[in-house]
């Protein structure tokens, strides 16, 4: 068993093993042909085994070979592959390989420069010639022939023997040639969707449309229009894309030696369809009978060669799916590219040399074959007839046109040629006539119907020639056209008409009618110009007669000539600026023209047509949205006359909006601007001149959220923009401002916050005068001329420079203010302080750091004092160390150590202090520097007080503060701004945060020049109400330029700290709660008044407060404000020895006595005013006054007034404890009792009652 297992297994291996030799040998190569072939030259290969396509595996030197086809198990057919260099390589077959055999490859020249024909001449309108594409300015647009052409390096023209007279008639000197198209017999191979009939534009009769059904149009076929016109070279007819199967093969004979190397090309080749695009490797070579190349093939590229000139042409289908032999045309061709329109004509020529023929191999020269590439588009293939011979037919005497009228008798036509083996094929209008295949034909009885063209293809096995056409009759190939032309502009009518011996007569008409017109004298050609002097349209048609016989011949359709008047463009509207981002129109008036053509461009150069918008052909143009400079024309055309340019229309787009004021002078209502829009930080604004009832712009605040928007701003000369409402109308600027016209923002406020930096330019605003200044541009703002605020300067973000040229003003009214700096402020200004004409002390402090006192408010001592500024400043040593001179030289500028002292020291020197924000000064204020210094009683003067340099920004601190518990501290506001003094306080540190002390220059009445009194007062004010003792204007805010005490709390360091947040610019703010317990205290309130400026409703001398609350304590302390001694009237509270002019105390009791201090009487009669608030529990305050012996009820709610006298010759009537407050429930008499144990109320009594107390127990 395991011995016939091997051997089965043996077996089938051997079996195998000869399986496999047999397939590796089944494939094998008998014969090649031909064995010299070049690229797509067909090969036929013998041999057996040939089964399958995919063992049918052929290449050349490894090259797959295309086109394989197995014939049969014996022969295989396939065209060569591309192969770069010639030389001698293996064919072989099968896969894997199986078989060998030689073969000889050459490689196809390419295409060069000189191959090209530089200048075509044919017979377009009896002659026609071109020297590039379009240069003759003349596209040819019916058949037209090859007459002669340029070639070589020595520009000969040689001819083709079509028609040598009309180059000897044209004066062109040539070299006579005899070139022929060659004789195809058929086309072989199948039509492709890219292969086209290409016929040039009124072969079919109509210019403007393609006519598939026209004579001589239907049933053409691709081999007719390679073989058409005289000698077959028709350039007006030709095949696109001729498919790559579609090989021509032509007999050779008789090669003549001496043709091979002259000068005259031998091959000549046209590409008239083409793009200027793409390849077009077409090969031609010869060869031998067995297909072997003889020399070498050229590949033609036709498309590398520069074009020679353009013809209009019409691009027709064929039939689809079929051979070339069998497709005919079908319809004009439709869709992108295949509008009638011009195409290149292009042409080369090749010698017999190029193609390696010499004297050696010529006699085995015997076929010249043809292979398209697929991308060809000929019109013809020519070939010099002088060189060598195809033995196909020659036609010797061509038929000729007949004129027979219709009914009359027969026709007959009849050719002559020579060659052997002819047919003949009679053709009616290009159509095959059946049954005419003799070298006549004749028409025995002429109808109407048989006239057309005639044309006879005669054949033999060579090739095929088709003769020129012959005519019976007369036939109209192209009917003339109507035509438009311009006045004065010369025209032509034409008519393309075939027969014999024609003549022509044209006819005008007023009606479009083709009988009945006038004759026209002389007008008796193919073409006719008709005048051209009027406007109007004008009809004509020609009568042609053939051979002089009318039957015979034909009338042509009546066209149009319509002659108009010159092109002209008229007026164009005005160059417009508009806002960007919208549409405009433009538009032309007084034109002449019926069509119109808008053009734009971004440039002036260039132009295009307009894109968007309505209108494009009409008199008035909207264009899109515009956004950047366009320039606009229109192109006029009248008829068929040259159109008319305009003039430029530029439009300029901005982001400027116009101001109109058309609906009211509100800037944020959006029909006051031009845009339709209001504008906004981004937009630009001009104001220009308007005029009534337009108003220009006010800005109030009322609209748009309070405010006004602009960047760039311009107002032009005799234009206005207002800011008012003071200063709640808002106008804010993110760029600049260019203002040739009036901005009025005295009563209003102007903010700048760009995003880059801006500039405030020189006269900027009206009078140079602002309400309220904001800067909020963290790029900066800068100011650049003189400008003077009288509101509130806000440096809110990024830095403002002054450039030095600010002036903050002061006057009765107002006093302009910084507000909190969270930006900052670079340079000096100048900051005003009004001071009303009041002789008088006043402790002032400076909000700028900058030069010296004698600079600034001594107005550097000029020679001619300015009235209504600066103030006299005096002190020892007069007229040296800046001081003024005065009667008596006392010293009137002060300051006061902090430190180490607790009274005023007397300045040295105004020239060597200088200014410092927050440094207080005591100083007396005469007036300004006209007082009279010499006289004591001259009358005080309203005066300003100038502070020139930088201003305090950011924290102020101060700690040149005394560390003495209890010991006063004189401060200065170091801002040009009111600050809350609750707010600086409770931030400091050691210092007495329930009051602070204030010198009110404005109390004790008004007074009278060289007598005491009325010299102002010191005033305590209560923190947090904000209260004060003495009726004064003093509140919790610390005015700019105000000086102040404080008091330090308890021995230790101390310090004030002045925050930007510390400021304040309302005055209505509800003062924050001190203690939380008692918002309403108890309260006697006390002034004192000089009786007379009572009467006159002035201010008082001096006052006090007293508060009783359950939670104060009777003691002295911190809650008890001392007494600052004024240089006139004073009252204080006593306290054991201290004086204080606030104290803060218990709850009163029947045994409290409260003294009062008095001193400094100036006058005689005086008056207290006391008011009493929330005094309840039983206890009624009494006002006992010893002198008098009187005690009088101070009523609680109510404002209770004593009048008292004083004498200064009696020490009783003016001493200091002559008065009291005194608690009682009753008293009995005017004058105190001792030890009384009853009271009796009023005292004195009022009206007609009084109310007595006796105690329990009492008789």
């Amino acid at each position: 068993m395991y011995l016939f297992s091997t051997l089965k297994r043996h077996l089938h291996l051997l079996v195998a093993l000869s399986a496999i030799s047999f397939s590796a040998q089944s494939q094998t190569i008998t014969t090649v042909s031909p064995t010299t072939v070049t690229n797509r030259s067909s090969i036929t290969i013998t041999g057996s085994g040939f089964t399958t396509a995919a063992n049918a595996n052929v290449r050349i030197n490894g090259v797959a070979a295309t086109n394989v086809v197995v014939v049969s198990a014996s022969q295989i057919t396939a065209q060569a592959p591309s192969i770069a260099t010639s030389g001698s390589y293996n064919l072989t077959v099968g896969n894997p390989t199986t078989s060998t055999f030689p073969i000889m490859y050459v490689a196809p020249t390419a295409t060069t420069v000189s191959a090209r024909v530089s200048r075509v001449i044919t017979d377009f309108n009896g002659y026609w010639s071109s020297t590039s594409e379009n240069s003759s300015g003349i596209q040819p647009d019916t058949q037209h022939n090859l007459v002669g052409f340029r070639y070589g390096p020595d520009n000969t023209v040689f001819s083709t023997g079509v028609n040598n007279a009309a180059l000897t008639m044209n004066g062109v000197g040539f070299t006579a040639g005899d070139f022929r198209a060659l004789p195809i017999i058929s086309v072989s191979g199948n039509t492709t969707s890219g292969t086209f009939i290409a016929l040039a534009t009124k072969i079919d009769g109509n210019a403007a449309a393609k006519v598939p059904t026209a004579p001589g149009v239907a049933g053409l076929k691709l081999k007719d229009v390679l073989i058409d016109g005289i000698k077959g070279l028709g350039l007006g007819t030709g095949i696109t894309n001729i498919s790559s199967g579609a090989t021509l093969d032509f007999t050779v004979n008789n090669i003549v030696t001496e043709k091979i190397a002259d000068a005259e090309p031998d091959i000549i080749i046209t590409q008239t369809a083409s793009p200027d695009t793409g390849n077009v490797n077409d090969i031609y070579y010869f060869s031998d009978n067995a297909g072997n190349i003889v020399g070498s093939p050229i590949s033609a590229n036709l498309n590398l060669i520069t074009a020679v000139g353009s013809y209009r042409v019409d691009l027709f289908t064929v039939t689809q799916n079929t051979t070339n032999e069998a497709a005919v045309l079908v319809t004009g061709a439709t869709g992108a590219g295949f509008d009638i329109g011009s195409r290149p004509i292009r042409v080369a020529a090749f010698k017999l040399s190029e193609f390696g023929i010499t004297d050696a191999n010529k006699g085995n020269a015997t076929r010249f074959k043809v292979m398209p590439s697929g991308n060809s588009d000929p019109a013809f293939i020519a070939y010099n007839a002088g060189s060598f011979i195809i033995p196909a037919p020659v036609i010797t005497v061509q038929p000729v046109s007949r004129v027979v009228c219709p009914g009359t008798g027969s026709a007959t036509f009849s050719v002559t040629a020579t060659g052997s083996n002819l047919t003949y094929q009679w053709k009616r209008n290009g159509i095959d006539i059946v049954g005419a295949n003799s070298n006549t034909y004749t028409i025995s009885a002429v109808q109407a119907s048989n006239v057309a063209t005639y044309t006879v293809l005669v054949s033999n096995a060579s090739g095929s020639v088709l003769s020129n056409p012959v005519y019976l009759n007369t036939i109209i190939a192209v009917q003339p056209v109507s035509v438009e032309t311009c006045l004065g502009t010369a025209t032509s009518i034409d008519v393309i008409a075939n027969g014999l011996s024609l003549t022509h007569q044209w006819y005008s008409n007023t009606t479009n009618s083709n009988t009945g017109g006038i004759i026209i004298n002389g007008a008796t050609q193919a073409n006719y110009s008709p005048p051209v002097t009027a406007v109007g349209t004008i009809y004509y048609y020609d009568v042609i007669v053939n051979n002089g016989q009318g039957c015979a011949g034909a009338t042509t359709n009546a066209v149009a000539v319509t002659v108009s008047a010159v092109s002209n463009a008229g007026t164009v509207s005005p160059n417009k600026t508009i806002c960007s981002g919208s549409t405009t129109s433009v538009s032309i008036s007084n034109f002449t023209g019926n069509t119109i053509v808008w053009q734009q461009s971004t440039d002036g150069t260039t132009w295009a047509s307009v894109t968007g918008g309505s209108g494009a052909s009409s008199a008035t143009y909207t264009t899109p949205a515009i956004s950047v400079l366009t320039y606009y024309r229109a192109l006029v055309s009248n008829g068929s006359c040259v159109a008319a340019t305009s003039g430029t229309i530029t439009i300029t787009p901005t982001t400027t909006n116009f101001w109109e004021g058309d609906v009211s002078n509100d800037w944020n209502t959006a029909g006051n601007w031009a845009c339709g829009t209001v504008p906004t930080l981004t937009t630009d604004v001009q104001i220009p001149v308007v005029t009534a009832p337009n108003v220009y712009p006010v800005i109030t605040g009322a609209t748009g959220g309070g405010v006004a928007d602009a960047r760039n701003v311009n107002i032009v000369t005799g234009a206005s923009i207002t800011v008012t409402n003071s200063g709640f109308g808002v106008f804010r600027v993110a760029g600049g401002i260019v203002n040739n016209g009036t901005l009025d923002a005295i009563n209003g406020t102007v903010a700048f916050l760009g995003t880059t930096a801006q500039s405030i330019p020189a006269n900027t605003f009206h009078t140079n005068f602002i309400r309220n200044l904001t800067i909020d541009n963290a790029a900066g703002v800068t100011l650049a001329g003189n400008l003077s605020l009288t509101g509130i300067l806000t440096a809110k973000a990024g830095q403002f420079t002054t450039g030095d040229q600010l002036v903050l003003k002061s006057n009765v009214a107002t006093t302009a203010m910084v507000a909190p700096v969270t930006g900052s402020v670079s340079g000096t200004m100048t900051i005003e302080r009004y001071v009303p004409g009041r002789r008088g002390f006043r402790m002032i402090s400076s909000p700028v750091n900058g030069g010296s006192i004698f600079n600034n408010w001594q107005e550097g001592a000029p020679q001619g004092d300015i009235p209504g500024f600066g103030t006299d400043i005096t002190g020892l040593g007069a007229g040296l160390n800046g001081f003024d001179a005065s009667l008596s030289n006392n010293p009137s500028l002060f300051t006061y150590d902090n430190i180490g002292g607790t009274s005023w020291v007397a300045v040295t020197s105004t020239l060597t202090n200088n200014l410092m924000a927050g440094k207080p000064w005591r100083m007396l204020v005469r007036g300004d520097r006209t007082i009279n210094q010499e006289s004591n009683y001259a009358t005080p003067t309203n005066t300003t007080l100038r502070s020139r340099g930088t201003i305090a920004t950011g924290d102020v601190t101060f700690t040149n503060l005394s560390q003495t518990g209890g010991r006063s501290n004189f401060i200065g506001n170091p801002y040009q701004a009111p600050v809350d003094m609750e707010a600086v306080l409770n931030g400091s540190t050691n210092l007495n945060k329930g009051y602070y002390f204030f010198w009110d220059p404005t109390l004790g009445g008004t007074p009278v020049v060289g007598q005491d009194g009325g010299r102002g007062a010191y005033v305590t004010v209560l923190l947090p109400q904000g209260t004060n003792t003495s009726g004064s204007v003093a509140n919790k805010y610390i005015m700019p330029n105000q000086a102040f005490f404080v008091k330090t709390l308890a021995d230790g360091p101390a310090s004030i700290t002045f925050k930007e947040s510390h400021k304040t610019l309302l005055t209505n703010v509800t003062p924050n709660i001190y203690r939380t317990n008692n918002n309403n205290p108890a309260r006697i309130a006390m002034q004192l008044y000089d009786s007379n400026s009572l009467a006159l409703n002035d201010t008082p001398a001096d006052g006090l407060i007293i508060d009783f609350g359950a939670d104060l304590s009777s003691d002295l302390d911190d809650m008890d404000a001392p007494k600052f001694t004024n240089q006139d009237e004073n009252i204080s509270v006593m306290n054991g020895t201290t004086k204080l002019s606030v104290e803060r105390r218990a709850m009163p009791t029947l045994t409290d006595v409260l003294p009062l201090f008095t001193n400094q009487y100036r006058k005689s009669n005086y008056t207290y005013t006391v008011q009493v608030e929330n005094m309840d529990g039983g206890v009624t305050a009494m006002l006992h006054d010893k002198y008098t012996n009187t005690v009088t009820e101070l009523a609680n709610g109510e404002e209770t007034v004593y009048n008292f006298n004083v004498n200064a010759a009696t020490a009783s009537s003016i001493a200091t404890d002559r008065f009291e407050i005194i608690f009682q429930q009753a008293a009995l008499g005017t004058k105190p009792f001792e030890g009384a144990a009853f009271r009796m109320y009023p005292n004195p009594s009022e009206g007609n009652g009084f109310f007595i107390d006796v105690p329990a127990g009492a008789d």
